[in-house]
């Protein structure tokens, strides 16, 4: 299996101890290779507050645990039933963990904690960016916190002024927020597909329908896109962290 770091993929032999008359049990992780520290780790199993399932590379094939001292640990294995089947393992020997997992699960339990004040605006977006499979340990699923602000040019903000003039228009991506921009993603989309598809005297100018399997037309060469990117990639990550942490210049 794999642990997943800010640093990258790192593999390990998982092994599980059950627990004794004078043992607790515990995780441990063997290092292989590939690996800055060669020290092994050892997880006391009383101390895993959560063991959830953990989407890697858009793959379900993983686990994310998490002790009571908030440390986190990202394992991937060959396929799900062999994530599921660890998973399954840990929970039979701490009988409270899918009591817990079922409480920090429920969305519209902290959902209501927003609505009412008893969590921040950050501690809820945080939330959010768990349960939906990302990490501060993994650069592919990097969290993210939307831009809602409009106005980003003056130091201040006038609230008297609207919400319309306040905040961004949510039913939007950010790519067609400015029109000029939209208007670049939509020119290289028609610029794309109809050099692929249609002869120069019918050329499209409206987005086509997708047909039943999702896509436009499986024989293209070149699949019609408006990005180039998604909004956060491994990329984009490190540019931003290299500025707090140089040492992360190691890792590209």
């Amino acid at each position: 299996m794999k642990r997943i770091t800010i640093e990258g993929e790192h593999t390990y032999l998982l092994t599980l101890k059950p627990p004794t008359s004078s043992s607790s049990g515990t995780l441990d992780l063997h290092p292989v290779f590939n690996l800055p520290h060669g020290s092994p780790l050892s997880v006391q199993l009383p101390h895993i507050k959560w063991v959830l399932p953990y989407q890697y590379m858009f793959q379900p094939k993983g686990i994310r645990l998490v002790t009571h001292a908030c440390e986190e640990y990202l394992l991937v294995f060959k396929d799900q039933a062999h994530a599921e089947k660890v998973r399954m393992l840990i929970r039979e020997v701490e009988k409270g963990l899918e009591a817990r997992e079922a409480l920090v699960m429920d969305v519209k339990r902290y959902q209501q904690c927003w609505l009412t004040g008893m969590i921040s605006n950050a501690e809820y977006l945080l939330y959010l960016n768990f349960v939906g499979n990302r990490s501060f340990n993994d650069l592919t699923q990097y969290p993210v916190f939307p831009w809602v602000v409009a106005d980003y040019k003056n130091a201040n903000i006038d609230f008297d002024k609207g919400g319309q003039f306040v905040y961004r228009d949510l039913s939007r991506p950010i790519g067609a927020l400015n029109q000029d921009k939209l208007d670049q993603f939509r020119s290289k989309y028609f610029e794309i597909l109809n050099k692929a598809t249609t002869p120069s005297h019918h050329l499209h100018t409206t987005l086509p329908q997708s047909n039943v399997t999702g896509g436009i037309d499986s024989s293209l060469e070149e699949k019609p896109y408006m990005y180039l990117s998604h909004y956060s990639t491994p990329g984009i990550v490190l540019y931003y962290l290299i500025r707090q942490l140089p040492s992360y210049l190691l890792t590209i």
